[in-house]
């Protein structure tokens, strides 16, 4: 039983689009909705948080490092 083709023959000429491909094009369509996870602008903000975030994190580590080297002395 191939429910692919019985699904083609009810009278339907619209085209089955596979789960990758509708993944694919949600991923790609910029949503109207700003703020909404999934939707590009809240990635690219989620992005540039772990970004400011991580370089934060990085210079509290070298202060951290130097305090540390300059309490030895």
């Amino acid at each position: 039983m191939d429910i692919m083709k019985e699904q083609k023959t009810h009278g339907s000429n619209e085209m089955r689009v596979s789960w990758d491909e509708l993944k694919n094009k949600l991923a790609e369509a910029n949503w109207k909705e700003a703020g909404v996870p999934g939707s590009n602008e809240f990635d690219d903000y989620a992005a540039k948080l772990e970004k400011t975030r991580n370089e934060r994190l990085a210079q509290q580590e070298d202060d951290t490092k130097k305090a540390l080297k300059e309490s030895r002395l």
